[in-house]
């Protein structure tokens, strides 16, 4: 930021609170960019944490999986806030009627509608997932930091202890999550990534090819 001097005695319409005003601007311009940035970083790694989540818990583990059953996580992924809003939503109903009153939706139902809308949104379109349908990105994908760290966590784990885990993952991660997982974004680009649709569980088209160099032996 360029500096500029004796700010507080600066007169209202001056060249010099022009100057101010275009800095502030710059900022908050830059602020908001980061902001978004940061959001849309952390949207996308919640879904490589929870397929790696999801991975993580199969026995015995998968050399690669079928389309359909990659199709079928991308719904549990997108559904997976469901019991959360329903119980927000029965719990505001219930107290609605005790007072007799209409109140509108939570902050939080709201969140979770608008999320739903968007990745749903983006599963018409084409939703990016790795592309677990082969063995390739199967075996990289196990070995994302992400996938590491809860393979050791979930083993051993009783069914109930899993659900309780799974509930405590439904939260949108924020940089000192990510950090705590351990998901490295730039891990991303080594992955071939595809689109899966919401409407055909047997079709996918290539979004990215995977920069590692195994892909090309």
């Amino acid at each position: 930021m360029k500096k500029i001097k004796n700010r507080e005695s600066i007169h209202p319409g001056s060249r010099k609170a022009e100057q101010v005003t275009r800095v502030n601007l710059r900022l908050n311009k830059l602020d908001q960019k980061k902001k978004a940035l940061n959001t849309d970083k952390s949207n996308k790694m919640a879904r490589y944490h929870y397929l790696a989540n999801r991975i993580s818990q199969l026995e015995p583990q998968p050399t690669r999986i079928s389309l359909e059953d990659l199709h079928s996580l991308v719904i549990q992924y997108i559904d997976r806030d469901d019991d959360i809003y329903n119980q927000l939503k029965s719990d505001r109903e219930i107290r609605d009627s005790k007072l007799k009153r209409y109140s509108g939706k939570t902050a939080r139902e709201g969140e979770i509608e608008s999320r739903k809308e968007r990745e749903l949104s983006e599963f018409n379109s084409g939703f990016v997932v790795p592309d677990l349908t082969d063995n390739i990105t199967m075996d990289l994908f196990k070995q994302f930091p992400s996938a590491r760290k809860i393979s050791k966590k979930t083993k051993g784990k009783t069914h109930s202890s899993q659900v309780n885990q799974d509930n405590s993952d439904n939260q949108q991660l924020d940089e000192d999550e990510l950090s705590k997982h351990g998901l490295d974004f730039n891990y991303l680009p080594q992955l071939k990534l595809i689109r899966v649709y919401s409407n055909d569980n047997s079709r996918s088209d290539l979004f990215q090819s995977g920069q590692n160099p195994i892909y090309n032996k």
